[in-house]
């Protein structure tokens, strides 16, 4: 199929004709001169931004996310049951004296 046999103007775009024409419109390789890349540059200012750093990124980021103290504390169980030993147990000296006794009396 020829340019031209189906009706349109141009071509369809995407097609080998479609590109051809397109490249035929733009100017060639030597058609302009560039600017002089070692012309002088007027104006123009310097960036005073800093960028953030590490630790400020991961504040950013956590900013909205909750904390431990955030939460209730569990309330602990009640301890039931339990004493301490409220006797008096006998010393090194008292021992001996125990055993002294028991000797002496053959009961030990």
């Amino acid at each position: 199929m020829k340019f031209g046999d189906h009706g349109l103007k141009t071509p369809l775009r995407g097609t080998l004709a479609y590109n051809c024409l397109q490249s035929g419109k733009l100017p060639g390789p030597g058609a302009y001169s560039p600017a002089d890349p070692k012309g002088k540059i007027n104006g123009g200012k310097w960036g005073k931004h800093s960028a953030m750093s590490y630790i400020d990124t991961c504040l950013l980021k956590t900013r909205g996310i909750p904390g431990p103290s955030a939460y209730g504390a569990p309330k602990p169980a009640p301890i039931n049951g339990g004493k301490f030993s409220i006797s008096q147990s006998k010393s090194d000296i008292e021992w001996q004296m125990y055993r002294g006794q028991c000797i002496m009396t053959s009961t030990y």
